[in-house]
């Protein structure tokens, strides 16, 4: 049974992980700031503060949830409400994929957004402890091809979508590779969406050759069966 001091140190626990995760939504919508590039959108400030409120308006609510539930003695039920709770707190946090943490709220907003289109997303990173990387290169870079890998899954109308994210350093050479399952039908054969806005969804692409370029990097873009698939190396990133 839950008594009176097990209630109270579940709700402290309940705050002080709903307040974490405030800092962190300010924390991560200032690190945009430094993200903002071509046809790179994110949540901005406002944005974020609104959705504080909204979560502490969700949170007084839930209290209140739990409070009736315990007055009543459905302990069954207040413990399935406390781990509901926690798991939604679990989904806002950013996960940790690399020791870069711009780069890991990059892939956790990206990898949210592929699961909610039932993509099963596979990263594999073997990246050194102290690792950094310009903000503008995991903007450009990651934030084009991970949008576009998301919008090639979308397009699949059978099968399994996947996205596979393996990122390598070795000897002061970041490896990059992203591929995704993809439907041939909606790409040409200059990888280009065939979409009536293949404008603008071209630019993405123009702008990663462009960042690869400037790190006089090589960029290589190749299909194989139902798989689309990019390559970047960029060398002496240190």
């Amino acid at each position: 049974m839950i008594g009176v001091l097990s209630i109270n140190i579940i709700m402290l626990i309940i705050y002080e992980q709903l307040s974490r995760m405030y800092g962190e939504i300010i924390e991560q919508e200032l690190l945009n700031f430094n993200l903002k590039a071509e046809n790179i959108h994110y949540d901005n400030l406002e944005k974020s503060q609104k959705e504080i409120r909204r979560i502490k308006h969700d949170m007084k609510n839930e209290l209140l949830t739990l409070k009736g539930l315990l007055k009543e003695n459905n302990v069954e039920a207040a413990e399935g409400f406390i781990e509901g709770i926690l798991s939604d707190i679990k989904c806002t946090e950013t996960q940790k994929y690399t020791p870069n943490n711009v780069l890991n709220y990059v892939l956790t907003e990206k990898i949210n957004l592929a699961t909610k289109k039932s993509i099963v997303v596979n990263v594999d990173s073997f990246l050194p402890e102290k690792f950094s990387l310009n903000n503008n290169i995991i903007a450009v870079v990651f934030g084009n091809l991970l949008d576009n890998a998301i919008e090639g899954c979308d397009k699949v109308t059978v099968g399994k979508k996947t996205m596979d994210i393996k990122l390598k350093y070795h000897e002061k050479q970041l490896y990059i590779e992203i591929s995704n399952t993809f439907n041939p039908l909606f790409v040409n054969s200059n990888f280009i969406s065939n979409k009536k806005n293949r404008k603008n969804h071209g630019f993405g692409l123009k702008s990663v050759k462009q960042i690869v370029k400037e790190n006089s990097g090589i960029l290589d873009i190749r299909t194989g069966g139902d798989r689309f698939c990019v390559n970047i190396i960029l060398w002496d990133l240190e």
